[in-house]
């Protein structure tokens, strides 16, 4: 891309500034738009208050080995109802 210093005819010039300046304009007007909506979103986000004490949640499958000609052990841990 050519720089704007480079360009000698001033007709270019002109052409070259008013692209980008209509670049520009075009993206602010795109971030602006985001950042407003990004506000009303953010207007709709409740509150909760975090419980003062730590529960782990447990979910998957466990496996237990045992050492020697034991089998292994698989155990289904069910979720928690709500």
């Amino acid at each position: 891309m050519a720089r704007l210093a480079q360009i000698m005819d001033p007709v270019q010039q002109e052409a070259m500034k008013e692209a980008y300046a209509w670049a520009i304009h075009n993206t602010r007007i795109m971030y602006t738009g985001v950042a407003a909506i990004g506000v009303l979103v953010s207007l709709f986000v409740a509150t909760s208050n975090s419980a003062s004490e730590h529960v782990e949640t447990v979910i998957g499958i466990r496996v237990e080995r045992r050492t020697g000609d034991e089998d292994v052990e698989i155990t289904v841990l069910q979720l928690p109802s709500v």
